[in-house]
């Protein structure tokens, strides 16, 4: 039987930091710098004013994650990531909240522990009248957490050191009648203001495939879309997130632990090793497939050099369905992938033959 809770004693909390330390930087890689290691527990500077939530099997910590209340203040870092000033200065304080560290354990992925968790933070939004709630997502996960309601708002993605490129989402927990038929504007631009993140489960199918022609109008007809239709492109992309990228966004960095590749749709982006530029991406170029290919971490770092590039960010999890569903596409991506290796082990080693 799983047990879901508050961690509020100083043995909960404690049980959960070293659930945390296990998942992020034992499995994951993350978080070395600043975990304790000593004790094998990872804290961070918000948890002194977070409410911790905890899935327990036993007495295993399978599942957790925290929130941080308006009403207690937010960070500075939790203010710059999820853009928050606007709503600030229009929502009163105690009506919001940032959610984030939601992990689950290994031995309990694919389950219902992630959405029992969520369902047992639900009391204390409700009974503190909580109208916004806002998280991250790494943009081949938008997907997953817009059933939950989650939806991208922001004009930019930001970069963090542990995660690479994050996706700002908001949640509204009632709904959005509850501001009325003259909402706040900052309510009205994370409603129809600019986003710079696309996809078919925050945008609904059709207008997702409207904005996909729109960005593959003329795609290049090279690199992993080579030898593909308009149709097949579209097929292939539609199972992806689109992101619009500004001039100097990091992308990847070296050593980073995300698994998921990207395809440039247009624009322009820059291999880096240290600070000496390497390789320059453009329409049709893979990038971040070591994770994908290899389970490897990432091995360069990618900027991006031009204001609007976009890029699409696929995962695994699409890929595999892509081949179930549309094997043709499928073989024609894998043979593209080939060629796109084989070329740069040509260029790296000079073989001939």
């Amino acid at each position: 039987m799983i047990e879901m809770g508050e961690a509020k004693t100083a043995e909960e909390r404690d049980a959960v930091f070293r659930f945390w330390y296990s998942v992020y930087v034992a499995e994951l890689g993350r978080y070395r710098d600043v975990a304790d290691h000593a004790n094998r527990m990872l804290r961070g500077p918000e948890d002194e004013r977070s409410h911790i939530y905890y899935a327990r099997d036993g007495d295993e910590v399978v599942a957790a994650c925290r929130f941080n209340w308006g009403a207690d203040g937010f960070s500075a870092r939790q203010i710059d990531q999820y853009r928050l000033e606007p709503f600030l200065r229009e929502i009163p304080h105690e009506l919001m909240l940032v959610g984030e560290r939601t992990m689950v354990a290994p031995s309990h992925r694919g389950g219902s522990v992630y959405v029992d968790l969520a369902y047992s933070t639900a009391p204390f939004a409700e009974t503190h009248g909580v109208l916004l709630s806002f998280g991250a997502s790494e943009p081949h996960l938008v997907s997953y957490y817009a059933q939950f309601g989650q939806r991208p708002y922001a004009s930019r993605q930001y970069f963090s050191e542990e995660s690479g490129y994050i996706v700002p989402t908001l949640a509204f927990p009632r709904g959005t009648d509850v501001f009325g038929e003259d909402p706040p504007e900052c309510i009205r631009q994370a409603l129809n203001g600019p986003c710079s993140v696309h996809n078919a489960a925050s945008d609904g199918e059709e207008s997702y495939r409207i904005a996909l022609r729109e960005s593959f109008g003329s795609p290049a007809r090279d690199g992993l879309f080579a030898a593909m239709t308009a149709d097949e492109v579209i097929r292939c992309a539609e199972r992806g997130t689109l992101l619009r990228c500004a001039a100097g966004d990091q992308v990847l960095r070296r050593g980073g632990t995300a698994r998921n590749p990207f395809v440039v749709v247009s624009g322009q982006l820059e291999v880096r090793d240290a600070d000496r530029a390497t390789r320059t991406l453009r329409a049709g170029d893979l990038f971040g497939e070591s994770g994908w290919l290899g389970n490897e971490v990432r091995q360069s770092d990618v900027f991006v050099t031009h204001d609007g590039t976009e890029i699409l960010a696929l995962s695994e999890g699409a890929l595999r369905k892509l081949a179930e569903t549309d094997p043709l596409v499928t073989s024609k991506l894998n043979a593209n992938v080939a060629k796109i290796l084989w070329s740069r082990l040509r260029d790296t080693d000079g073989l001939t033959g």
